[in-house]
């Protein structure tokens, strides 16, 4: 079975390989006399579990938000910014099975409050106490806004983001589980991005795993 998440038509993979590595060279150029003064600081507080890291993104990737209410079997809550924010398919299911085998980070391009009411209602699913980062933990460079997953202060090797824009991972793109556009429709996304972490999960090393498995569908 062909998971869903990975039938991504558009770009294709030469195309945002393309486009990542012009960020990455808008970075150096930008921050190399930075990066050589100073060391990353870590934003997060130290990992306390030995579990693997899934970094989780929000908009479009677990929820989508508008305006005016939607027309969805989803979960839709008003919020009090103002807009109606629809929550994926099976998402309590996905997030009980990610706080079982690891530890989460949610990490969103959004404003700090917005991320942080949405966080509340991610919460009651899971036993581990989140932490979160909002956009001013990104890279903003060029109009996009690039999650450097080096200031969390975990193990790379160990650490995915699950997001719907791979120009998010621009500067780890072997760290990047992309998944499909969530924008209200009903789906079984998370279902299947399930049964992709538990085949991860047999991996000392999640990135080549995730290499390996990707690599499957190419």
């Amino acid at each position: 079975m062909v998971y869903s998440y990975l039938e991504i038509q558009k770009p294709t993979k030469s195309q945002q390989q393309e486009t990542i590595l012009k960020y990455r060279a808008l970075f150096t150029n930008k921050f190399i006399k930075i990066k050589q003064i100073h060391r990353i600081t870590p934003l997060l507080s130290p990992q306390l579990m030995k579990h693997p890291t899934i970094v989780l993104d929000l908009d479009k990737t677990i929820l989508y938000s508008t305006s005016l209410p939607q027309n969805t079997s989803c979960i839709n809550i008003q919020y009090s910014d103002g807009l109606y924010t629809s929550y994926r398919n099976f998402l309590p299911e996905f997030l009980i099975f990610l706080d079982k085998y690891f530890e989460i980070i949610i990490w969103s391009a959004g404003e700090n409050q917005y991320v942080r009411n949405r966080v509340t209602y991610i919460q009651q699913f899971i036993k581990q106490p989140l932490q979160a980062l909002s956009r001013a933990a990104c890279t903003h460079l060029k109009g996009a806004y690039i999650k450097d997953l080096r200031v969390l202060g975990r193990d790379l090797k160990n650490t995915i983001l699950i997001d719907d824009n791979y120009i998010s991972c621009a500067f780890q793109y072997d760290n990047c589980l992309p998944v499909n556009e969530f924008e209200g429709q009903s789906d079984n996304e998370l279902i299947d991005l399930e049964v992709f972490l538990k085949k991860l999960l047999s991996y000392s090393c999640l990135v080549y795993g995730l290499e390996r498995q990707l690599n499957q569908f190419q």
